[in-house]
């Protein structure tokens, strides 16, 4: 199998010059960022990360620009940019805040817009931009009659970590943000199979963000959501791809009885080991009992155990040699 040529580009600035505040958990977010993509979690390589913060160099917007370049020169599948630090704007467009920005001439850092114009100009079929600073949700922004539109070509999602009017939070040595996509890429947002994507990454964060923190923002236009790392799945595929064998077909159904039980005196080995695959099934929600709440319930009462709609899903997909 042919492994894919990815890059990463993560920008991290704590310290800053010219009146403008300081951060603390930038550079720290970086590099846990960087630990998480370079390889999957069983150790096969992800990413090729380029690390560029206050720490290791003087992030200049000449700097900068020269860093993102690079990152779209050659051909890689997949490129991903990470930025965490201030954000700011100016005249209704968004800025990633350099470390000889000017406090009083926000138009010195980095446009968003910049950014993204250089991504929509790429050849690079599949991109990931993700920022966790203030107004985030700034890029791509403009105005066309009173409404906000984003000009995204193919290819490009968006993560951000506030909305464009919106300030990011730093706390307990991260951005909240990052925070929670590094506890999705650490498996937290992984699907039945163990991926990651941009999409599930999002979830968490919408969903563990409250209405009154700052609002996470996503912006895609792809046909195909490739996984920006792949966890060790819940269940072995083996396992999961028996399903159909299990259930010759979505709506057949298990007979169960005492002899599904280990601990009961009617129990026999191999209605024991199909009751074991049966509860991790039931733990990623393929399956239930029709009447009791729990498969182990289920079997007590003698009843029968089928597919839930998730389920049956899932099982077309094993049909079709997708798993």
């Amino acid at each position: 199998m042919r492994v894919e040529n990815r890059k990463a580009l993560l920008v991290g600035i704590d310290t800053y010059a010219s009146g403008i505040n300081n951060l603390h958990a930038c550079v720290a977010d970086v590099q846990r960022m960087g630990e998480l993509l370079e390889h999957h979690e069983r150790g096969d390589p992800n990413f090729s990360c380029k690390l560029l913060t206050s720490s290791n160099s003087t992030v200049t917007k000449e700097r900068f620009e020269q860093a993102v370049d690079l990152l779209f020169q050659g051909n890689p599948d997949m490129v991903l940019y990470y930025f965490s630090g201030h954000g700011s704007t100016h005249e209704n467009k968004g800025y990633m805040i350099c470390q000889d920005t000017q406090k009083e001439d926000i138009s010195t850092g980095f446009p968003m817009d910049q950014l993204l114009l250089k991504a929509n100009e790429s050849q690079v079929p599949e991109i990931v931009i993700i920022l966790d600073c203030c107004h985030a949700g700034a890029l791509g922004n403009f105005s066309l009659e009173g409404s906000p539109i984003t000009q995204l070509r193919e290819g490009i999602t968006v993560l951000a970590a506030t909305l464009s009017s919106e300030y990011a939070v730093e706390r307990m040595g991260h951005g909240v943000f990052t925070k929670l996509l590094c506890q999705g890429l650490e498996g937290v947002s992984a699907d039945i199979l163990g991926h990651v994507t941009a999409a599930s990454l999002y979830n968490l964060a919408d969903s563990m963000l409250s209405p009154w923190e700052q609002r996470p923002v996503y912006k895609s236009f792809v046909n195909k959501m490739k996984p920006l790392r792949y966890c060790l799945p819940k269940i072995p595929k083996k396992a999961l791809r028996r399903i159909n064998q299990h259930f010759p077909q979505p709506d057949a159904s298990i007979q169960l009885s005492e002899s599904f039980l280990e601990h009961t005196r009617q129990a026999t080995p191999s209605d024991v080991g199909l009751f074991k695959e049966l509860l991790d099934y039931e733990s990623v929600g393929l399956v239930q009992g029709r009447m009791a709440k729990t498969l182990t319930s289920e079997a007590e009462i003698q009843g029968t155990c089928i597919l839930t709609e998730y389920g049956k899903l899932f099982w077309q997909t094993v049909a079709k040699g997708l798993v």
